[in-house]
């Protein structure tokens, strides 16, 4: 069935990008799933790296911080502010939730 959202395509494709780059410079793995209620959508990114002791993603939000990573990999500290901005500039909001696999990012849209 397809899902229809009033959103800008190439902004949520570029949030959804950055999800998963992210995971991939501190994880193994990333799984991304859609769920959709009449209300909202939610798109999220689950890793399998186990290393979410070390990150605190609410202050990553803020522009140029970066992770213990950051002496290893590319980048200036700017992606999970476009994420969280995005979700924002569309009525939404971007959240983390630590469980057994890692840490999943999920954005919320309203439909």
């Amino acid at each position: 069935q397809p899902l229809a959202v009033d959103v800008r395509a190439n902004a949520v494709w570029r949030a959804s990008n950055h999800l998963l780059d992210t995971d991939f410079k501190i994880g193994q793995s990333a799984r991304v799933s859609l769920n959709a209620t009449s209300e909202q959508i939610q798109i999220s990114v689950q890793d399998s790296g186990g290393s979410a002791h070390r990150f605190d993603y609410e202050q990553m939000l803020e522009p140029f911080k970066r992770g213990d990573n950051a002496t290893y990999r590319k980048g200036i500290g700017l992606g999970l502010t476009i994420v969280d901005n995005i979700a924002l500039s569309h009525g939404g909001k971007l959240t983390f939730e630590t469980n057994a696999d890692g840490i999943c990012a999920t954005i919320t849209l309203p439909r």
